[in-house]
């Protein structure tokens, strides 16, 4: 059987029921295209006010607040590969955090502090230390 625009409207017009309100029922968006169509992340900001996300850290500065530690924020990332970080729904300025101290320290190391590992001494055969061990062990009274 071959079906034709005819005969779809025809079994689907026996489904269908009339719109409540007619006219169309798509609406204009309220908000910022990029706040609907981005990756919502939920962070906690670390006690030095650093949000990790992934392989980034972002610093954020102070902005009518002295320090954003603790506080859950929102980061978007955007599909071109931008991220706002946002608390309570106002953008908070960043910028790409230092390194970690554990890691400044590694890169400012002076090469003279690499020094080989400490060799400590070892008591010589005859040492007091030596003589009630190896009695005990060896078998010997």
């Amino acid at each position: 059987m071959r079906y034709s625009g005819n005969t779809c409207r025809s079994t689907n017009g026996k489904f269908a029921v009339p719109a409540a309100k007619p006219g169309s029922a798509f609406r204009v968006p309220g908000r910022d295209w990029h706040a609907l169509f981005c990756l919502k992340y939920s962070r906690t900001v670390g006690l030095d006010n650093v949000v990790r996300f992934g392989p980034q850290r972002l610093q954020v500065l102070p902005n009518g607040r002295y320090s954003y530690a603790r506080a859950k924020v929102e980061v978007w990332e955007a599909f071109d590969g931008s991220i706002s970080v946002y608390y309570q729904g106002h953008r908070l300025e960043t910028r790409p955090a230092p390194a970690e101290a554990s890691k400044m320290r590694e890169l400012l190391k002076p090469d003279n502090l690499l020094k080989a590992p400490r060799k400590f001494a070892t008591p010589s055969p005859d040492h007091p230390w030596r003589g009630k061990y190896r009695v005990h062990f060896d078998g010997k009274h």
